[in-house]
C-alpha cells in the first residue's frame, strides 16, 4: 500500500485518467484553484485491479508526531513531505496547475505532466483517482487527503 502512494505522490510516474464525481462537489474552474491551496495530509488509499477492490486502508504515517503531506501553493508550487520513523523529513518540490477537473503535476523525469482527476474537492477533503495499464492489467488508485 505504501508503495502505491509512494508511486502516486513521490515519483509521480503514473499516467492518470479519472472518472467524474457528483455535482455537489465544489471543484470547477477557479473554485478548484482556490480550494486546493494549502497542506493536505495523506489519509486513505484504495487500489483496484481490473475493477476488483484489492485493498482499502488508512494511510500509515511512520512518524508518531507528524503526518506526511502534500502542499499546493497559490504560486503554483507543489511540495510533498514524508517523515520517517525518526521524524526526519524528506521534501520534494515541483509545480502544478489546474485544468478543468484535473491537477497537472510537473514531472522532470517524464515528458508529460502527471494528470490526476479530481473526484472530490471541498474545504476539508481532496480525493483523486489515477489509472494505469501495465502488462494487460488495469490498476486504479484512489487517494484521499484531508486538511
Amino acid at each position: 500500500m505504501k508503495k502505491v502512494l509512494f508511486l502516486f505522490v513521490s515519483t509521480l510516474l503514473i499516467s492518470a485518467s479519472f472518472v467524474s464525481c457528483s455535482s455537489d462537489d465544489d471543484k470547477s474552474g477557479s473554485d478548484s484553484e482556490a480550494l486546493i491551496i494549502g497542506k493536505w495530509n495523506l489519509y486513505k488509499e484504495t487500489e483496484f485491479t481490473n475493477g476488483q477492490l484489492e485493498y482499502e486502508e488508512l494511510y500509515e504515517h511512520l512518524c508518531p508526531s507528524k503526518k506526511d503531506y502534500v502542499e499546493f501553493k497559490a504560486s503554483g508550487e507543489f511540495t510533498q513531505s514524508f517523515y520517517d520513523e525518526a521524524c526526519e523529513v524528506d521534501t520534494n518540490a515541483t509545480t502544478y496547475s489546474i485544468s478543468g477537473d484535473y491537477i497537472l503535476i510537473d514531472n522532470e523525469d517524464e515528458d508529460e505532466a502527471m494528470s490526476l482527476k479530481i473526484k472530490t474537492l471541498n474545504s476539508s477533503t481532496l480525493i483523486v483517482e489515477s489509472e494505469e495499464e501495465w502488462e494487460g492489467v488495469t490498476y486504479k488508485y484512489v487517494t484521499e487527503l484531508r486538511k
